[in-house]
Protein backbone atom coordinates (compact mmCIF):
# COMPACT_ATOMS: atom_id res chain seq x y z
CA UNK A 1 0.00 0.00 0.00
CA UNK A 2 2.66 2.20 0.87
CA UNK A 3 4.56 1.45 -2.63
CA UNK A 4 1.44 2.70 -4.36
CA UNK A 5 0.52 5.62 -2.59
CA UNK A 6 4.87 6.85 -3.07
CA UNK A 7 4.33 6.01 -6.92
CA UNK A 8 1.05 7.98 -6.94
CA UNK A 9 2.48 10.91 -4.81
CA UNK A 10 5.66 10.69 -7.36
CA UNK A 11 3.55 11.26 -10.27
CA UNK A 12 1.79 14.01 -9.38
CA UNK A 13 4.64 15.70 -8.31
CA UNK A 14 6.10 14.60 -12.34
CA UNK A 15 2.87 16.18 -13.82
CA UNK A 16 3.17 19.30 -11.34
CA UNK A 17 6.58 19.75 -12.75
CA UNK A 18 5.51 19.12 -15.86
CA UNK A 19 2.64 21.70 -16.60
CA UNK A 20 5.21 24.18 -14.73
CA UNK A 21 7.46 23.86 -17.12
CA UNK A 22 4.86 23.88 -19.80
CA UNK A 23 3.41 27.02 -18.94
CA UNK A 24 6.54 28.59 -18.59
CA UNK A 25 7.33 27.69 -22.39
CA UNK A 26 4.32 28.80 -23.61
CA UNK A 27 4.51 32.03 -21.32
CA UNK A 28 8.04 32.77 -22.82
CA UNK A 29 6.60 31.67 -26.29
CA UNK A 30 3.95 34.63 -26.38
CA UNK A 31 6.81 37.04 -25.52
CA UNK A 32 7.56 39.39 -28.28
CA UNK A 33 10.45 41.02 -27.89
CA UNK A 34 10.77 44.82 -28.59
CA UNK A 35 12.25 45.80 -32.45
CA UNK A 36 15.72 46.68 -32.72
CA UNK A 37 14.35 49.75 -34.40
CA UNK A 38 12.51 50.54 -30.71
CA UNK A 39 15.34 50.39 -28.58
CA UNK A 40 16.98 51.80 -30.55
CA UNK A 41 14.87 55.02 -30.69
CA UNK A 42 14.35 54.77 -26.98
CA UNK A 43 18.11 55.13 -26.28
CA UNK A 44 18.54 58.08 -28.54
CA UNK A 45 15.25 59.55 -27.34
CA UNK A 46 16.37 58.96 -23.13
CA UNK A 47 19.97 60.58 -24.74
CA UNK A 48 18.62 63.86 -25.79
CA UNK A 49 17.59 64.29 -21.99
CA UNK A 50 19.31 67.07 -20.55
CA UNK A 51 20.08 64.76 -17.34
CA UNK A 52 21.01 61.23 -19.47
CA UNK A 53 24.74 60.78 -20.10
CA UNK A 54 24.34 57.45 -22.12
CA UNK A 55 22.02 54.46 -22.11
CA UNK A 56 20.75 50.71 -23.05
CA UNK A 57 18.48 48.38 -23.26
CA UNK A 58 19.09 44.32 -22.68
CA UNK A 59 16.15 42.43 -23.26
CA UNK A 60 16.08 38.46 -21.20
CA UNK A 61 13.58 36.79 -23.22
CA UNK A 62 14.82 33.83 -20.43
CA UNK A 63 13.60 35.51 -17.49
CA UNK A 64 10.74 37.65 -19.16
CA UNK A 65 12.61 40.66 -18.32
CA UNK A 66 13.61 44.03 -20.43
CA UNK A 67 16.35 46.05 -18.25
CA UNK A 68 17.38 49.26 -18.92
CA UNK A 69 20.42 51.73 -17.70
CA UNK A 70 20.40 55.33 -17.40
CA UNK A 71 23.35 56.72 -16.94
CA UNK A 72 23.26 60.38 -15.43
CA UNK A 73 25.82 63.08 -15.95
CA UNK A 74 25.58 64.25 -12.78
CA UNK A 75 23.73 63.45 -9.56
CA UNK A 76 19.47 63.64 -10.08
CA UNK A 77 17.28 64.06 -7.07
CA UNK A 78 14.38 61.58 -6.55
CA UNK A 79 11.42 62.96 -8.87
CA UNK A 80 13.91 63.31 -11.57
CA UNK A 81 15.55 59.65 -11.31
CA UNK A 82 11.06 58.75 -11.30
CA UNK A 83 10.62 60.86 -14.07
CA UNK A 84 14.09 59.01 -15.77
CA UNK A 85 12.61 55.31 -15.63
CA UNK A 86 8.69 56.45 -16.32
CA UNK A 87 10.25 57.87 -19.86
CA UNK A 88 12.15 54.78 -20.51
CA UNK A 89 9.25 52.41 -19.93
CA UNK A 90 6.45 54.50 -21.72
CA UNK A 91 8.91 55.45 -24.48
CA UNK A 92 10.08 51.77 -25.35
CA UNK A 93 6.41 50.53 -25.73
CA UNK A 94 5.28 53.96 -27.31
CA UNK A 95 8.16 52.99 -30.05
CA UNK A 96 7.01 49.51 -29.60
CA UNK A 97 3.64 49.15 -29.97
CA UNK A 98 2.72 52.81 -32.24
CA UNK A 99 -1.11 53.29 -31.74
CA UNK A 100 -1.85 49.87 -30.22
CA UNK A 101 -1.77 50.54 -26.94
CA UNK A 102 -0.25 53.21 -26.82
CA UNK A 103 0.88 54.28 -23.23
CA UNK A 104 -0.74 57.22 -20.99
CA UNK A 105 -0.78 58.34 -17.87
CA UNK A 106 -2.20 55.65 -15.95
CA UNK A 107 -0.90 52.35 -18.67
CA UNK A 108 2.27 51.76 -19.54
CA UNK A 109 1.62 50.19 -22.75
CA UNK A 110 0.66 46.63 -24.33
CA UNK A 111 4.48 45.63 -24.34
CA UNK A 112 4.32 45.43 -20.87
CA UNK A 113 1.07 43.12 -20.51
CA UNK A 114 3.54 40.30 -20.82
CA UNK A 115 7.45 41.96 -20.37
CA UNK A 116 8.68 42.76 -16.69
CA UNK A 117 11.04 45.78 -16.40
CA UNK A 118 14.04 46.43 -14.38
CA UNK A 119 15.22 49.87 -14.75
CA UNK A 120 18.51 51.46 -13.15
CA UNK A 121 19.89 54.95 -12.84
CA UNK A 122 23.29 55.60 -12.03
CA UNK A 123 25.72 57.97 -11.54
CA UNK A 124 28.64 58.60 -14.10
CA UNK A 125 30.94 55.32 -14.89
CA UNK A 126 28.63 53.13 -13.12
CA UNK A 127 29.24 52.73 -9.43
CA UNK A 128 26.96 54.53 -8.03
CA UNK A 129 23.29 53.08 -8.34
CA UNK A 130 20.85 55.76 -6.78
CA UNK A 131 17.31 54.68 -8.11
CA UNK A 132 15.84 51.17 -9.51
CA UNK A 133 12.22 50.98 -10.88
CA UNK A 134 10.57 47.28 -11.59
CA UNK A 135 7.51 47.11 -12.92
CA UNK A 136 5.98 43.39 -13.18
CA UNK A 137 3.84 42.35 -16.58
CA UNK A 138 0.09 43.21 -16.41
CA UNK A 139 -1.97 46.25 -16.75
CA UNK A 140 -2.40 47.02 -12.99
CA UNK A 141 0.88 47.12 -11.44
CA UNK A 142 2.48 50.30 -11.43
CA UNK A 143 6.59 50.75 -11.18
CA UNK A 144 8.01 49.92 -7.81
CA UNK A 145 10.86 52.36 -7.01
CA UNK A 146 13.88 51.74 -4.83
CA UNK A 147 15.70 54.19 -3.27
CA UNK A 148 19.41 52.44 -3.47
CA UNK A 149 22.13 55.24 -3.31
CA UNK A 150 22.46 58.77 -2.96
CA UNK A 151 20.58 61.75 -5.20
CA UNK A 152 21.12 65.11 -5.02
CA UNK A 153 18.97 67.14 -2.82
Amino acid sequence: MKKVLIIILIGIIALGIFIHKYNLNKKQAELVAPTQEAINLTVKELEYNEYVQDAGIGVHRDKGTIKIAIQTKLPVNEKIAKDLIDEGIKQLSSFNDGENGHPDKDYYGKLWETWNAEVVVFIGDGSKLIFQGDKQAGKEPHITYHHIGSTAE
